[in-house]
C-alpha cells in the first residue's frame, strides 16, 4: 500500500524514464559498424583493389603498358574522393540517404560484370581518344563507377545514433581514410603477388580476373540486380574472343580478324603481356605480339618475290625487320671470332629468334636468357628457332647477379662470351634496370678480352631518355658505334628509331679506311670498331641478310658524348633508374601512334 499523498509513476512516466537512461547510456561505440558490416567492407575493398589490377593488364594489350599506367592513381584517387564527396553530402544534407548510400552495395555486381563490356565498348573508339585519354576513359567509366559505389555503401556503415555531427563526422572520415588506405595497399600486394602468376589458368588471365572480381561480388552482394547482370554476364564471359580461350577462343577471334585480313596462329597470356601470334593474308608475313608491341616477324615462304629461298630451313625465313639481322654484324667485327669453331655468344632477350637462330646457323654456341616462358614457346613452335642452343628462363638481371656470386664462391670465373647481344625492348620503353650501369657493367665481365656487345635500343634520339642511355652505354663499353635501322625521316614528329649499338670494350680505336665519310673525325673520336667486308657464307642465302647485314644509317656520337661531358646527361644507375621509367613515358606514347599505322587499330583492339 502507498502512503498517503504519494504517486506511483505510470507506465507512459516509466517508459520516458527508460528512454532518457537509455539515450544517457549511448556509447560512442554505437557508430562502429558491425562485425558483418566491417568485414562486408574489407572484402568489397579487396574485390575493388583486384578489379582495379586486372584493369591495368587488361589495358595494356589496347594502350600499352606504360600508357595504361600513366594516370591510373590519379583516375583512382579522384574516383575515390569524388565518391566521398557526394556521399558525405547526401549523408548530411538528405534524410534517410544513409538508407541509400548503404543499398548501393547491390549496384556493386552489377557493374562488375559489365565492365568488359563497357571497355569492349569504349575501345571502338581507341583511335580517336589516343594513349593518353583511352586509358583515363575506360577506366574512369569502369573502375570509377565500382570504386564510386564501394564508397557510397562504405560511408551509409555510420549510424549517427545519440552523437553529435561533429561525432559522426569524425567516423566517417576516420573510416574512409581507413578504407583508402585498405584498397591501395591491398591493389599494390596483390599487384606484387599475382603479376608472377598471369596465365597460369583461366582464373589469371585478364578476362578470367574480370570474370572471378563479378563472381566474388556478385556472392558477397546478393541482390535481385543479379538478375539484370545475368544476361551480360554470359555473352561476355562466355562468348566473347577475348574471354575464349583454345582452339574455340581462337575461331571467335579470326571471325573478327579475317575482315581486316589477320589471322591469330596462336595466343597466350603470359607474365609480360599478353602474346599472340598474327598472319597478315595479303601481304604474308607473320609477327609476334606483346601487348601494344611487336617482338618481331618473318615474312611466309610463299611471299612473292622470294620463292628462290623457299628450300631454306624454318628459321632462316626471311625477317620483316632489318634490325634483327643488323644484330648479327656483330660477327663482323674486328678481331673476328668467326674464324674459331669454339665462339659463343650470350643472347639478352630472344624476340622471336632472328639473331639466335643467325648465329645458330652459323655454328656459334649459344646461350639465351629469357624472361617470358610464352616467348620462348612461341619462338620455338612458330618462328623455328633451332634446338642446338641452352636456355634460361628469368631476370636477366638476377641471371647475371647469381651467376657471378656462383663463380666467385666456387672461386671460378664466369663463362665469358665473344658476343653478347642484348635485345630487351618491348613496348614503347626498355626494362629500365637493364640498362643501369651497373647491370652492364655486370654484363661487360662476362666479354671475354677480344669480346663484342651489340644493344638494340629503340627510342626517340631527340628525347633526353635516348639520349641517356646512349651516354650510360659508353661510360661502361668506352668505344662504340651506332647504326640505325633507317634513315631519319624529313618533318617526321620526333626521331623515334630502332638502332643497334655495338661496342668493343677491349678494343684500341682505329679508323674506318673503307669509309671516307668519317674522315673529318680527330684522333679523339677515331672509329671503332672495325666492319668486316662480309663474305657469300655471311648472308645465309636470305635476300634481307645480303641488304641488311651490314649496317648502313650511322647515328653520329658526337653530340651525345659532348652533352655527357658537359654534365647534361646522367649516367643511368639503380639509384637514378626512376629517372629513365619518367622520361620513356613520353617515347612510349609515340611508340603507340607507330604501332597504329604498322597494324590497324582494329587488330590491337581484339585479344
Amino acid at each position: 500500500m502507498s502512503s498517503a499523498g504519494s504517486t506511483s509513476p505510470s507506465s507512459k512516466d516509466l517508459r520516458s524514464l527508460a528512454k532518457k537512461a537509455h539515450a544517457k547510456s549511448v556509447s560512442p561505440a554505437v557508430l562502429l559498424p558491425s562485425r558483418h558490416d566491417s568485414f562486408t567492407a574489407f572484402a568489397t575493398l579487396i574485390i575493388c583493389a583486384f578489379s582495379s589490377y586486372a584493369s591495368q593488364i587488361s589495358l595494356s594489350p589496347v594502350f600499352g603498358e606504360i600508357p595504361s599506367g600513366l594516370r591510373h592513381v590519379q583516375v583512382r584517387n579522384t574516383a575515390f574522393v569524388a565518391a566521398a564527396s557526394v556521399a558525405l553530402a547526401l549523408k548530411y544534407t538528405l534524410p534517410r540517404s544513409r538508407i541509400l548510400l548503404r543499398l548501393s552495395r547491390f549496384l556493386i555486381p552489377l557493374v562488375a560484370i559489365n565492365i568488359p563490356l563497357a571497355q569492349g565498348f569504349i575501345w571502338q573508339y581507341a583511335k580517336d581518344l589516343g594513349a593518353v585519354n583511352g586509358p583515363v576513359v575506360t577506366e574512369a567509366l569502369t573502375i570509377g563507377i565500382l570504386l564510386t559505389f564501394t564508397v557510397f555503401s562504405i560511408t551509409g556503415l555510420i549510424r549517427p545514433v545519440g552523437v553529435s555531427v561533429q561525432t559522426v563526422a569524425i567516423a566517417d572520415l576516420s573510416l574512409l581514410a581507413t578504407s583508402w588506405l585498405v584498397f591501395t595497399y591491398a591493389e599494390t600486394g596483390i599487384a606484387r603477388y599475382l603479376s608472377p602468376y598471369v596465365g597460369s589458368g583461366w582464373p589469371m588471365t585478364r578476362c578470367g580476373m574480370e570474370a572471378t572480381v563479378a563472381i566474388f561480388a556478385a556472392s558477397l552482394h546478393r541482390s535481385i540486380f543479379l538478375l539484370a547482370a545475368l544476361p551480360s554476364f554470359f555473352p561476355v564471359f562466355y562468348l566473347d574472343s577475348r574471354c575464349v580461350m583454345g582452339d574455340k577462343g581462337l575461331k571467335k577471334l579470326n571471325q573478327h580478324l579475317d575482315p581486316l585480313n589477320f589471322t591469330a596462329v596462336a595466343r597466350i597470356e603470359s607474365t609480360t603481356g599478353y602474346l599472340s601470334v598474327l598472319e597478315n593474308k595479303v601481304e604474308r608475313y607473320r609477327l609476334l605480339r606483346c601487348d601494344h608491341s611487336i617482338l618481331g616477324g618473318a615474312w611466309l615462304k610463299t611471299v612473292p618475290g622470294l620463292e628462290a629461298y623457299q628450300n631454306n630451313p624454318e628459321h632462316l625465313r626471311e625477317p620483316i625487320y632489318a634490325v634483327f639481322v643488323m644484330l648479327e654484324a656483330i660477327r663482323l667485327i674486328d678481331p673476328p671470332a668467326r674464324e674459331r669453331k669454339d665462339a659463343n655468344a650470350l643472347i639478352v632477350g630472344l624476340g622471336i629468334g632472328t639473331s639466335a637462330s643467325g648465329l645458330i646457323q652459323h655454328g656459334i654456341k649459344t646461350h639465351i636468357v629469357e624472361i617470358d616462358a610464352g616467348v620462348y614457346k612461341f619462338a620455338k613452335e612458330h618462328f623455328g628457332l633451332p634446338p642446338n642452343h641452352t636456355v634460361h628462363i628469368g631476370d636477366a638481371v638476377a641471371y647475371i647477379r647469381d651467376e657471378y656470386l656462383k663463380a666467385h664462391l666456387s672461386n671460378k670465373e664466369v663463362e665469358k662470351y665473344d658476343y653478347i647481344l642484348h635485345d630487351v625492348f618491348t613496348g614503347g620503353a626498355v626494362p629500365a634496370d637493364l640498362f643501369t650501369w651497373e647491370f652492364l657493367e655486370g654484363l661487360k665481365t662476362y666479354l671475354k678480352p677480344t669480346g663484342v656487345i651489340a644493344i638494340n635500343y629503340a627510342g626517340d634520339l631527340n628525347l633526353k631518355s635516348a639520349r641517356s642511355v646512349i651516354h650510360t652505354i659508353k661510360s661502361v663499353f668506352g668505344t662504340c658505334r651506332a647504326f640505325r635501322e633507317y634513315p631519319p625521316e624529313k618533318d617526321a614528329e620526333g626521331d623515334f628509331t630502332n638502332m643497334v649499338i655495338y661496342c668493343t670494350p677491349f678494343h684500341k680505336p682505329r679508323r674506318d679506311p673503307a669509309n671516307p665519310s668519317h674522315a673529318d673525325l680527330d684522333a679523339s673520336q677515331i672509329l671503332a670498331p672495325y666492319f668486316h667486308r662480309p663474305e657469300e657464307s655471311d648472308f645465309l642465302n636470305t635476300v634481307v641478310r645480303k641488304q641488311r647485314l651490314v649496317p648502313q644509317h650511322e647515328v653520329d656520337l658526337r653530340p651525345i658524348s659532348e652533352m655527357g661531358a658537359r654534365g647534361e646527361l646522367d649516367v643511368i644507375s639503380t639509384s637514378n633508374v626512376h629517372k629513365l621509367r619518367a622520361w620513356q613515358r613520353e617515347s612510349a606514347i609515340l611508340h603507340w601512334g607507330i604501332m597504329n599505322t604498322v597494324i590497324p587499330v582494329d587488330v590491337w583492339n581484339l585479344y
